[in-house]
């Protein structure tokens, strides 16, 4: 990145010089048509634009590798928790031990989504809402999911376990208001083990907010 910043002058540079030197021979080429001007005119207009562009090409990689380079540490709550909805689930390692399941992000292992396996992660043992209650196995359980960043617990998220433990599903906004915020979707789809949660998700009628 360090060597990519002098490049990005240079190229910025040598637009400047291509930009006045074209316009003074798209002057000459207009005052005296019968001279060749145009080939050259063109050709350095061209080059003056390529230079441009490269520059801000370069520009742009060098601000995604800062943005990724920013440790979690130096972001809000606000910004982790977009981290975490842009996120993918293999960019999570899932961790079990005798009384917790722990999702790990990979490039910062400070950051990690928490379940207790005991009644105290229990929000409600006997889940009562018509999508959650659909299934051949009506009865469903809801759990509390815990973010954390360090010892630091950010947020809290509601799951739902339906249909006899094959899927794990998002609370939606309300029971009458099916939408599903993306952040919950993506603590769901983190925690999707059978790979059920989309399949689940259209036959309980829930469809992500942003998506309707």
């Amino acid at each position: 990145m360090k060597k990519t910043k002098p490049l990005i002058s240079i190229f910025n540079i040598l637009g400047f010089i291509c930009t006045p030197a074209t316009l003074v021979l798209a002057i000459l080429w207009y005052q005296q048509p019968d001279k060749n001007f145009e080939p050259i005119t063109v050709a350095l207009g061209s080059i003056s634009i390529i230079f441009f562009a490269t520059a801000q090409l370069l520009q742009k990689k060098v601000e995604s590798s800062e943005t990724k380079a920013r440790r979690l540490s130096e972001l809000s709550t606000s910004e982790i928790l977009e981290v975490v909805k842009n996120s993918n689930p293999d960019d999570w390692e899932i961790h079990f031990s005798q009384d917790t399941e722990i999702a790990i992000f990979k490039n910062e292992p400070a950051l990690r989504i928490e379940i207790q396996h005991d009644n105290e992660a229990v929000h409600n043992f006997d889940f009562h809402e018509d999508w959650a209650n659909k299934f051949p196995d009506p009865h469903a359980t809801s759990y509390y999911y815990y973010l954390y960043y360090g010892s630091t617990r950010l947020k809290e998220f509601i799951l739902v376990s339906v249909d006899g433990g094959r899927a794990i599903l998002p609370l939606p906004s309300s029971a009458f208001d099916l939408s599903v915020d993306p952040l919950r979707y993506k603590i769901a789809k983190i925690f999707d083990r059978f790979n059920t949660c989309n399949e689940y998700m259209k036959r309980a009628g829930l469809y992500l907010a942003n998506l309707k």
